[in-house]
């Protein structure tokens, strides 16, 4: 069974549960992040980040200044994220979205190099 779909099942604690906010805000963005090959303990940051950098209704931040800020701020926190996973999965290949990505890229750097050098 799909992690993310066991995470929702372990929310029975016997007290009610707000379903959008336990589950149908978080299900998408964990299941993108697995499907990429995030760590299980960077979902919740990651989903933040991509949440204030997508989001059409910030209300707040009280001025333009401060939206742009918290905005960089969580670009980084993505940018650092995708580094960090693309430089481990180059060296430790995982059945993830990532690798594939990773694989893609030395494979068309590689053909590219080729290529270039057999046109002269």
């Amino acid at each position: 069974m799909n992690r993310c779909a066991i995470d929702v099942l372990e929310l029975d604690s016997g007290e009610p549960v707000d379903f959008v906010l336990s589950v149908s805000e978080k299900l998408p963005m964990r299941t993108v992040s697995q499907m990429i090959g995030i760590d299980q303990a960077n979902h919740e940051a990651v989903a933040y980040a991509a949440e204030a950098l997508f989001s059409t209704s910030d209300d707040e931040y009280a001025s333009i200044e401060e939206c742009a800020t918290h905005m960089v701020t969580q670009l980084g926190v993505l940018t650092q994220t995708g580094g960090e996973l693309a430089r481990k999965r180059r060296a430790d290949p995982q059945g993830d979205l990532m690798t594939n990505i990773v694989q893609a890229r030395s494979l068309t750097s590689i053909c590219w190099r080729t290529r270039t050098s057999t046109a002269r």
